[in-house]
């Protein structure tokens, strides 16, 4: 049981399984890395290391951190502003060679970080670039295969850094590179130490146009995907390689066309897009939306309610109504429902954009651009448009994907553990996709779709239908429609001892009919395609209505990897509550028949807790069961909450699952047998904490 986040996502994509060998990771040089010898070279007092830190974008916000051959840290730079430059002066002590680390927070209690080197010759006024090129060299300098330990592994003589090793890893690079590197026109740059501007052209555009993604997998190896950010064809696989760190064997991306590759100067564009949009938010709100009256905190309206010209300037032929995307249009209902509905709340007022990113580009030419917005209370989340090149004044303005319907697909990694029956041997980890449209009904309350099929990547067809209680179509199994649009590709119980079958142990789920390895999961490109074909109710025939084409941003994690991310959690007297109310036989929770339920009390350290480098919990998803038949509820709070308020609300007019959807209140005979605790990440993949409240199916 899976709910996906509704909000539309605009994204198309191919799930195909790259085989590729590739370039070895640990110390490398010319010295032994577990000898403990490590080179260094004393630094002078006067040594500067000096560049830009940037993904193409500037990394704003960031600050860059040294760490010295001996472990420390030996100079921190000031904040980097819009020019992505850096300086630091290093302490006259400080030992060559050299790991850069720049930091900046992402998310609500996470960071996100790219590293660089300064090999042991390093003197003077050095140039060292922060980039997510030299974030790979980093990698396969490290033992680990993760940059973020090669400070660590340098300091313990694990990792080398003299000159020798770094140059070898930069040429391994630019080999791997050297196609996009031509295309480009910056093959002569080191990417280390060569002088550019972040300005959206030269080596600034290479780092536009590159993906790179370093996923450590365990204590020892990282899985690295490299892969060219392009213009295709809506159904087109990416260009890119994959390979493990440890691997032996040098890999090359394939040949890049050159007039795929982004516009010089988009990275300026969508930071101008990104102010723009700060702009239009801090438009009074009586001043940014018609129909504002007295101390109203917000209205209903449509796009051409949208009445300030900053937040209209921002918008395909300053017109909010030719904003589309899946189905939804600029405006708020009383559901709070619709495209940019934040424009009609005075809450909204203050958002701050930022982090903006190019993806790639549709093969109708528009952009897919990532994104953070902050709210004036400091929750924070991430998300992506489609956005059309504007000649006239060259900028990137806000046009959605045309797409009638709701859909999208999204990697989704979930922990799920059994807390009320004493079943949590049977706890486990699942990774796969979420296949998701809204279960929209027509003015009589009755869904509109008949079904959805949706073509997977390796070419398999799944059926997606409507039923009564959920907010989403469910996966069909047999002759089933069940309550999950989860496509779970590999499941492995945490405790290594457990064994069992588990389609058999849990048959309302959908696992992959060939379970898929770790390595196989690691081998999918970011950017993978799926084909959703829509047939409207009635249409029981074999031409759909409508077809549109998704593709993902990252993709999903395999175990190991997901084995190594943090995830909130309930706290130890919720979990308590639960398994205090449960029915002895079924596992089951009821659920209160006087109002909503209410999950975590302030007064007694809240409803969950977000440990350290964990994702902060955005949306609580429950899970039910009334009169036979499913349901599923949502509530939806800034990343900074550790409480929630689950109203009930009926999906279809055939849902009763409600006593009073006024108050939120529950049904009498309405059980939970499911809460999940749901995050997404700056990647667009979404984690679920699930705990289930339900007898598995055991032999």
């Amino acid at each position: 049981m899976h709910r996906l986040n509704p909000r539309p996502a605009l994204l198309l994509g191919g799930l195909l399984a790259l085989t590729l060998a590739g370039c070895g990771g640990g110390g490398g040089g010319d010295a032994n890395p577990g000898s403990g010898q490590q080179p260094v070279v004393t630094a002078p007092s006067a040594v500067t290391l000096a560049g830009v830190v940037a993904t193409g974008a500037a990394f704003t916000g960031a600050v860059v951190s040294v760490t010295d051959s001996t472990g420390a840290a030996v100079g921190t730079s000031g904040t980097v502003g819009d020019d992505g430059r850096f300086s630091v002066t290093l302490l006259a002590n400080a030992l060559a060679p050299f790991v850069l680390v720049a930091e900046r927070a992402v998310l609500n209690g996470q960071v996100e970080r790219l590293i660089s080197v300064a090999g042991s010759g390093t003197t003077g006024n050095a140039t060292v670039n922060v980039t997510p090129v030299t974030t790979l060299i980093a990698a396969l300098l490290s033992p680990s295969g993760n940059p973020e330990n090669l400070a660590r592994e340098l300091s313990s003589g694990t990792a080398t850094l003299t000159d020798t090793a770094v140059a070898s890893r930069v040429s391994q690079v630019q080999t791997m590179l050297a196609p996009l590197l031509a295309a480009t026109g910056t093959a002569g740059t080191n990417p280390l130490s060569g002088s550019f501007v972040v300005n959206g052209t030269g080596y600034d555009r290479l780092l536009d146009s590159v993906h790179v993604q370093i996923t450590p997998a365990s204590a020892t190896t990282s899985n690295i995907e490299v892969a060219v950010r392009q213009q295709a064809a809506d159904g087109a696989a990416p260009t890119s390689v994959t390979f493990s760190s440890t691997a032996t064997t040098a890999v090359q991306l394939p040949a890049v066309n050159a007039a795929s590759l982004v516009a010089d100067g988009t990275s300026v564009r969508i930071s101008a897009l990104m102010a723009g949009l700060t702009a239009c938010y801090a438009v009074p709100f009586a001043d940014r939306v018609d129909g504002v009256v007295g101390d109203a905190t917000a209205v209903q309206g449509g796009p051409a309610a949208v009445k300030s010209p900053t937040c209209r300037a921002l918008f395909v032929g300053a017109d909010p109504a030719s904003y589309l995307s899946n189905g939804g249009r600029v405006g708020r209902n009383a559901n709070n429902a619709g495209a940019f509905s934040s424009l009609f709340r005075l809450g909204a007022t203050g958002a701050v954009f930022s982090q903006g990113g190019y993806e790639f580009t549709r093969g109708n030419g528009d952009l897919v651009v990532s994104y953070k917005v902050r709210d004036g209370s400091g929750n924070e989340s991430f998300d992506a448009l489609a956005v059309r090149y504007d000649a006239a004044d060259d900028k990137l303005k806000l046009i959605g994907n045309q797409y009638a319907w709701g859909g999208s697909v999204v990697p989704n990694q979930q922990l799920r553990q059994f807390v009320t029956l004493g079943q949590s041997a049977y706890n486990y980890r699942s990774s796969g996709y979420v296949l998701h449209v809204p279960n929209t009904t027509d003015a009589a309350g009755l869904p509109i779709f008949n079904r959805v099929e949706v073509t997977t990547p390796r070419d398999n067809v799944l059926v997606l239908r409507p039923t009564a209680g959920y907010g989403y179509l469910g996966l069909v199994k047999g002759s089933r429609t069940l309550g999950t649009n989860f496509l779970r590709l590999r499941s492995v119980f945490t405790n290594p001892a457990t064994s069992g079958d588990l389609p058999t142990m849990e048959p309302g789920l959908i696992f992959s009919s060939t379970p898929l390895s770790d390595d196989e999961m690691a081998a999918f490109p970011s950017q993978s395609v799926w084909t959703y074909r829509y047939f409207l109710a009635g249409n029981t025939g074999s031409t759909p209505d409508a077809v549109q084409t998704y593709k993902t941003r990252a993709r999903a994690l395999n175990i190991g990897e997901l084995g190594q991310r943090k995830l909130s959690a309930l706290t130890d007297s919720v979990v308590a509550q639960l398994q205090a109310a449960a029915s002895p036989t079924s596992g089951v929770v009821p659920l209160p028949t006087g109002g909503p339920l209410s999950l975590g009390d302030p007064a007694a350290g809240g409803g969950w807790t977000v440990a350290e480098g964990a994702m902060p919990a955005t949306k609580v998803l429950l899970f039910g069961r009334h009169l036979n038949s499913g349901f599923d509820d949502v509530a939806e709070f800034g990343s900074t909450a550790r409480t929630a308020t689950v109203l009930c609300a009926a999906a279809t007019a055939a849902d009763l699952h409600c006593s009073n959807p006024t108050t939120g209140a529950f049904a009498s005979g309405a059980v939970a047998d499911g809460l999940s605790l749901w995050a997404r990440d700056a990647a667009g993949r979404d984690y679920a904490n699930f705990y289930a409240a339900y007898k598995l199916v055991l032999p």
